[in-house]
């Protein structure tokens, strides 16, 4: 089986085709030891299987071997690695657990491609949600991009303990965080924990949930999301979420899964 290792904005995965042999069963119950193994060290799994009403469907595993309903930077490498492989279609219609997403590749080397992705509509809870943390009321946004995120705008304070507050929610709710430090015009730096990851250099359906909370307060309708990784392009119409941004695609080598151990 042809592996390949994906890059999206920072945000690593490893790329198996089920539709070319299935391995499925081994790769989900091994999921977590794949990913922090020497030769791939990565933050998930795609894992592709045929679907009925799309292109494929996509299985997204968590380092800790958790499933993920959603994945804004997974979805766009599994675009450019269907491009690799049909080089004549550049709209791909990719099923996850929160729906069918389209995605179109816009350029492509190969190597690295630039893949824009409607995320859909974006849920937004009716009121800031807040909890008590160092005895003082913290505030956030709960924003539902086919994942739930908590999205945010704090202080230095809140910013130095983005760890302790991302810990202490996934106690509460097992909820992705998304952490804004700075506003400028369409510019947003921010910094991302992800269930079942810990802190990552980016996150996809985060940067969406991050634009739409500052699109319902007002700052906007499109914005350019800096996060560790590189920067996410989110522009926000109609109640929906699009995503534009860089990928990048590498063959690893031909694994035989069904015979392998898990100390790859």
């Amino acid at each position: 089986m042809n592996l390949y290792k994906a890059n999206g904005c920072g945000n690593s995965f490893i790329i198996i085709d089920g539709r070319e042999e299935d391995c499925k069963k081994k790769i989900f119950c091994e999921a977590k030891e794949i990913c922090k193994s020497e030769l791939f060290n990565v933050d998930g799994i795609l894992y592709l299987e045929s679907s009925q009403n799309a292109d494929v469907f996509m299985n997204i595993i968590n380092s800790d071997g958790s499933i993920a309903k959603m994945c804004g930077n997974g979805i766009r490498c599994v675009a450019q690695y269907l491009n690799n492989l049909t080089p004549q279609k550049y709209n791909f219609k990719i099923e996850t657990l929160s729906g069918v997403k389209t995605v179109n590749v816009c350029c492509n080397d190969g190597k690295k491609a630039i893949c824009r992705v409607d995320m859909g509509k974006i849920k937004i809870s009716p009121k800031c949600k807040y909890f008590d943390f160092l005895q003082k009321n913290v505030f956030f946004d709960e924003v539902d991009t086919g994942n739930k995120h908590a999205v945010f705008i704090c202080d230095e304070q809140i910013f130095r303990k983005s760890e302790h507050i991302y810990a202490f929610l996934q106690g509460k709710d097992g909820i992705n965080v998304e952490f804004v430090d700075r506003i400028d015009g369409e510019n947003v730096k921010a910094r991302v924990f992800e269930r079942g990851c810990g802190e990552t250099m980016a996150c996809g359906s985060g940067a969406v949930a991050i634009a739409y909370s500052l699109y319902e307060k007002g700052f906007g309708k499109c914005f350019n999301i800096k996060m560790p990784g590189g920067v996410l392009n989110v522009s926000i119409s109609g109640g929906r979420g699009y995503l534009t941004a860089e990928s990048e695609i590498l063959p690893i080598r031909n694994i035989d899964f069904q015979t392998t151990n898990t100390k790859i």
